[in-house]
Protein backbone atom coordinates (compact mmCIF):
# COMPACT_ATOMS: atom_id res chain seq x y z
CA UNK A 1 0.00 0.00 0.00
CA UNK A 2 2.70 2.49 0.89
CA UNK A 3 4.45 1.43 -2.65
CA UNK A 4 0.85 2.94 -4.57
CA UNK A 5 0.50 6.00 -2.48
CA UNK A 6 4.17 6.92 -3.21
CA UNK A 7 3.41 6.05 -6.79
CA UNK A 8 0.72 8.27 -6.28
CA UNK A 9 2.58 11.19 -5.13
CA UNK A 10 5.38 11.21 -8.17
CA UNK A 11 2.23 10.60 -10.45
CA UNK A 12 0.82 13.68 -9.06
CA UNK A 13 4.60 15.60 -9.35
CA UNK A 14 4.46 14.83 -12.75
CA UNK A 15 1.05 16.43 -13.40
CA UNK A 16 1.67 19.34 -10.94
CA UNK A 17 5.12 20.26 -13.24
CA UNK A 18 3.52 19.64 -16.69
CA UNK A 19 0.36 22.13 -15.48
CA UNK A 20 2.89 24.81 -14.36
CA UNK A 21 6.13 24.25 -16.02
CA UNK A 22 6.27 25.50 -19.71
CA UNK A 23 10.04 24.52 -20.08
CA UNK A 24 8.54 20.70 -19.01
CA UNK A 25 6.34 20.83 -21.88
CA UNK A 26 8.87 21.91 -24.34
CA UNK A 27 11.27 19.32 -23.03
CA UNK A 28 8.21 16.86 -23.13
CA UNK A 29 7.37 17.82 -27.05
CA UNK A 30 10.99 17.51 -27.44
CA UNK A 31 11.69 13.92 -25.87
CA UNK A 32 8.41 12.83 -27.85
CA UNK A 33 9.94 14.39 -30.95
CA UNK A 34 13.35 12.80 -30.84
CA UNK A 35 11.23 9.02 -29.71
CA UNK A 36 9.52 9.63 -33.27
CA UNK A 37 12.34 10.62 -35.99
CA UNK A 38 14.55 7.40 -33.55
CA UNK A 39 11.16 5.19 -34.51
CA UNK A 40 11.47 6.61 -38.48
CA UNK A 41 15.11 6.27 -38.73
CA UNK A 42 15.13 2.77 -37.47
CA UNK A 43 17.60 3.44 -34.45
CA UNK A 44 19.38 0.35 -32.74
CA UNK A 45 19.10 -0.66 -29.30
CA UNK A 46 21.77 1.57 -27.97
CA UNK A 47 20.92 4.80 -29.92
CA UNK A 48 17.67 4.03 -28.51
CA UNK A 49 19.06 3.51 -24.96
CA UNK A 50 20.98 6.83 -25.46
CA UNK A 51 18.05 8.86 -26.42
CA UNK A 52 15.84 7.96 -23.52
CA UNK A 53 18.39 8.06 -21.19
CA UNK A 54 19.60 11.96 -22.23
CA UNK A 55 15.83 12.67 -22.82
CA UNK A 56 14.99 11.52 -19.31
CA UNK A 57 17.40 13.03 -17.09
CA UNK A 58 16.58 16.49 -18.90
CA UNK A 59 13.06 15.98 -17.89
CA UNK A 60 14.12 14.53 -14.29
CA UNK A 61 16.30 17.60 -14.25
CA UNK A 62 13.67 20.26 -15.04
CA UNK A 63 10.78 18.67 -12.52
CA UNK A 64 13.98 18.82 -9.96
CA UNK A 65 14.94 22.74 -11.30
CA UNK A 66 11.17 23.44 -10.44
CA UNK A 67 10.72 21.68 -6.93
CA UNK A 68 13.66 24.21 -5.94
CA UNK A 69 12.09 27.40 -7.73
CA UNK A 70 8.67 26.55 -5.82
CA UNK A 71 10.08 25.66 -2.73
CA UNK A 72 12.49 29.24 -2.79
CA UNK A 73 9.86 31.00 -3.68
CA UNK A 74 7.48 29.72 -0.16
CA UNK A 75 10.90 30.27 1.86
CA UNK A 76 11.63 33.65 0.28
CA UNK A 77 9.09 35.65 -1.56
CA UNK A 78 11.09 38.69 -1.99
CA UNK A 79 14.50 39.10 -3.74
CA UNK A 80 17.12 37.39 -2.34
CA UNK A 81 20.25 37.18 -3.42
CA UNK A 82 21.32 33.76 -2.05
CA UNK A 83 17.84 32.34 -3.24
CA UNK A 84 18.62 33.94 -6.93
CA UNK A 85 21.92 31.98 -6.86
CA UNK A 86 19.62 28.45 -5.88
CA UNK A 87 17.77 29.32 -8.81
CA UNK A 88 20.11 30.32 -11.10
CA UNK A 89 22.42 27.37 -10.22
CA UNK A 90 19.32 24.96 -10.67
CA UNK A 91 18.34 26.22 -14.22
CA UNK A 92 22.17 26.05 -15.11
CA UNK A 93 22.11 22.65 -13.99
CA UNK A 94 19.16 22.14 -16.65
CA UNK A 95 20.74 23.82 -19.54
CA UNK A 96 23.92 21.85 -19.20
CA UNK A 97 22.21 18.37 -19.41
CA UNK A 98 19.98 19.79 -22.48
CA UNK A 99 22.81 20.94 -24.16
CA UNK A 100 24.46 17.73 -23.23
CA UNK A 101 21.44 16.04 -24.40
CA UNK A 102 21.47 17.65 -28.04
CA UNK A 103 25.52 16.83 -28.08
CA UNK A 104 24.16 12.79 -27.99
CA UNK A 105 21.16 13.65 -30.54
CA UNK A 106 23.37 15.08 -32.60
CA UNK A 107 25.91 11.93 -32.37
CA UNK A 108 23.27 9.67 -32.41
CA UNK A 109 20.71 11.09 -35.52
CA UNK A 110 23.56 13.21 -38.07
CA UNK A 111 24.87 9.90 -39.50
CA UNK A 112 21.52 8.45 -40.40
CA UNK A 113 20.38 11.60 -41.71
CA UNK A 114 23.59 12.30 -43.88
CA UNK A 115 22.85 8.19 -45.18
CA UNK A 116 19.29 8.98 -45.65
CA UNK A 117 19.55 12.68 -47.45
CA UNK A 118 22.79 11.27 -49.66
CA UNK A 119 20.60 7.88 -50.48
CA UNK A 120 17.43 10.29 -52.08
CA UNK A 121 20.00 13.22 -53.69
CA UNK A 122 22.49 11.05 -55.39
Amino acid sequence: MKFLKAFSFACNGIKICFRSGTNFKIHVFTGVSVFVLAWVLNMGAVQWMLLLLSTALVIAMEMINTAIEKLSDKVEPELHPIIKTVKDVSAGAVLVMAVCSIIIGAIVFLPPIFNFLKKWLI
